[in-house]
């Protein structure tokens, strides 16, 4: 965004008031020298800070403070009509100043320090550090994702709340290479707003300076996603696609088993039938057409989330997204908690993360195996076999069947008697190949000739059934399972070296209990997220932090 394109767009916030529509809590505060004499005045007297920052502390131990890209913006009010802001700062009007993040000036000095955090490029949402310290006292301060409608200033959303787009991507497997190697923490949106406010409602809608100020402190956060590159993962896909590549040949090799299989069965069916007749030789040729495993491909390449929305396989990428806003707050993420509420990765939550990832495999397998179902059913099969018959041990006549082409599955949903399945027909024919004069064995042959094409169909069904469905899918399914078994296990050591090292905290107040290193006294502050690694000097990091103060 351009130097006047900012201008334009806040232009109108000279002395405008400045609400947030979901603050998360009033706090009045010790007042250090405010009049009780029922006006403002228009230079109160009292000092007053406001600083924005969307990021700051520690990256491998480098201090970010001495980057220039994220020193956000520092505005100070001396109490008599003068505020001043830090170098770089842009001016909006005499009290308010701004500092939208250069998202190309940060990557460029992450990379030139080697730092392993980085920003998206070209994003919707703009990130920008705003503070203003008003001549009446009043102090405001947001980072973030900043609205200003109509002059007023708050938290905004994410142009896309459904999948909010990473302000952030930190790499753990940089900070701790061996227990979290591959590891990704990506940060959405995060946004903070304090105001001090000095000058305000005392009753009967009469402004005028408050016996103890008022402390205003709000923050959101959109999404805390950690993405993980898992080999395992890759490694069985790629088993998977081996697997698959061999489904024709194993195709090939089971029609010539169910030619022996059909043939067998068709003289167990003849043997009631023959009479007098003996049974010669029986012989059956099957083809089949070449399958199309396209849809069972897209599977290796495709993505799934378990039923509760906690995660998502990459299959293609061989990823796992571990949502752990949703894992570790429920439905509202990790807004709307107390202050300095710490994230623990719980034993709890990686047993949740354990089963939701099993579900998925398990799922995913199940896929694979239905898809490979569905694609043998649509090829067509035909079987064709010629059955001969003796007399005295002198060849009679040679009967001819032939079935199809027709569709596996129907012949599968004959053998498994799904209701409603048309009936498959099949052509017949009887040739003499010896004498019957007078024409006494033509009954017995008519009848062998009806029998065996009624019993064929339910012959080569169950051919289908014994090689193609319980052999070759039974067996590429159990093959796939044996493949996954190591995926969920490094998943498992993944997540317990995760719980193990990341700190997390959320609405960070370092005057409110429950923070690491207490503060009871101002300026007053709120970061909407902290991370940090247990035992590592390697991650002090804080996302959107505001901070607000008065006398001093």
């Amino acid at each position: 965004m351009t130097v006047a394109g900012i201008l334009s767009a806040v232009a109108a916030l000279s002395g405008a008031a400045l609400t947030n529509a979901a603050w998360l809590d009033d706090e009045y505060v010790h007042a250090r020298g405010v009049g009780t004499d029922g006006k403002c005045e228009l230079n109160s007297g009292t000092i007053s800070t406001a600083s924005a920052r969307q990021l700051s502390g520690t990256l491998l131990s480098y201090n970010l403070d001495n980057l220039a890209s994220v020193q956000g913006v520092q505005v100070s009010n001396d109490g008599g009509g003068t505020s001043t802001a830090n170098p770089g700062a842009i001016r909006i009007d005499d009290n308010t100043f701004m500092a939208p993040l250069d998202v190309d000036l940060l990557n460029n000095d992450l990379l030139q320090f080697s730092l392993p955090l980085g920003l998206p490029i070209g994003a919707a949402d703009v990130h920008s550090q705003w503070s203003q310290t008003l001549n009446n006292g009043n102090t405001t301060a947001a980072s973030g994702l900043v609205t200003n409608s109509g002059g007023a200033i708050s938290l905004g959303q994410p142009q896309d709340p459904v999948n909010p787009p990473v302000m952030a991507a930190l790499d753990l497997g940089a900070l701790a290479p061996t227990a979290l190697s591959s590891m990704t923490l990506e940060v959405g949106s995060a946004s903070s707003i304090a105001r001090a406010t000095q000058c305000g409602d005392i009753g009967n809608s009469w402004l005028g300076p408050l016996e103890e100020p008022l402390l205003d402190r709000a923050y959101s956060i959109s999404s805390l996603d950690l993405q993980a590159t898992l080999l395992t993962l890759g490694t069985a896909v790629s088993g998977t696609t081996e697997l698959l590549d061999g489904v024709q040949a194993s195709l090939d090799a089971a029609s010539e088993a169910m030619q022996v299989s059909i043939s067998e069965d068709l003289a167990l069916a003849a043997v009631p039938l023959l009479g007098n007749l003996t049974l010669g030789s029986v012989n059956t040729q099957v083809t089949m057409s070449r399958v199309d495993l396209t849809p069972l491909r897209a599977l290796l390449h495709g993505t799934m989330t378990d039923d509760r929305g906690l995660l998502t396989v990459d299959f293609g990428a061989g990823t796992l997204r571990v949502d752990l806003a949703k894992t570790a707050g429920g439905v509202n993420g990790l807004n709307g908690l107390d202050p300095n509420t710490e994230i623990v990765l719980n034993q709890a939550m990686m047993d949740e993360l354990t089963a939701a990832f099993t579900q998925v495999l398990n799922d995913w397998q199940e896929n694979i195996a239905s898809a490979l179902i569905d694609a043998i059913r649509a090829t067509s099969v035909s079987a064709d076999s010629a059955v001969h018959v003796l007399s005295e041990g002198v060849s009679l006549a040679e009967i001819r069947l032939g079935l199809g082409p027709t569709s596996v599955g129907q012949l599968l949903n004959l053998h498994n008697d799904v209701p409603g399945t048309p009936a498959v027909p099949v052509t017949t024919s009887v040739r003499l190949l010896g004498l019957d004069p007078l024409g006494l064995l033509s009954p017995t042959l008519q009848d062998l000739e009806s029998g065996l094409a009624s019993a064929l169909p339910g012959i080569v069904g169950e051919a289908l059934n014994e090689e193609l469905v319980l052999g070759i899918t039974g067996d590429v399914k159990t093959s796939v399972a044996t493949l996954t078994g190591p995926v969920g296990a490094s998943v498992s050591s993944a997540l317990d070296e995760l719980s193990s090292l990341l700190s997390i905290m959320v609405n960070v107040q370092p005057d409110k209990p429950g923070h690491p290193e207490p503060s009871s006294a101002g300026p007053f502050q709120i970061s909407a997220l902290h991370l940090s690694l247990f035992g590592l000097d390697v991650l002090d990091l804080s996302v959107a932090t505001s901070t607000v103060g008065y006398g001093t």
